[in-house]
């Protein structure tokens, strides 16, 4: 991971603590933010890191198991 990108790791912790996760792989860092917090990383990304650009927001339904998934 380059020297920037470990900036940027240690600046998002030090403001969100354990609430946000990080993993770097292939020199990609990727952070998983709560839902509930979403809004303030991406402000804090953009005001303070110079971040203008999101590239991937993803989300993982965990739907109850045995209940109906679709209905038809």
């Amino acid at each position: 991971m380059s020297a920037y990108l470990q900036t940027v790791e240690e600046k998002v912790r030090a403001r969100f603590g354990d609430a946000v996760a990080a993993s770097t792989f292939r020199g990609e860092l990727t952070l998983v933010v709560p839902r509930d917090q979403l809004l303030d990383v991406a402000r804090m990304l953009r005001d303070e890191l110079g971040f203008d650009f999101l590239a991937d927001l993803t989300a993982v339904d965990y739907w109850p198991e045995g209940q109906p998934r679709f209905h038809v």
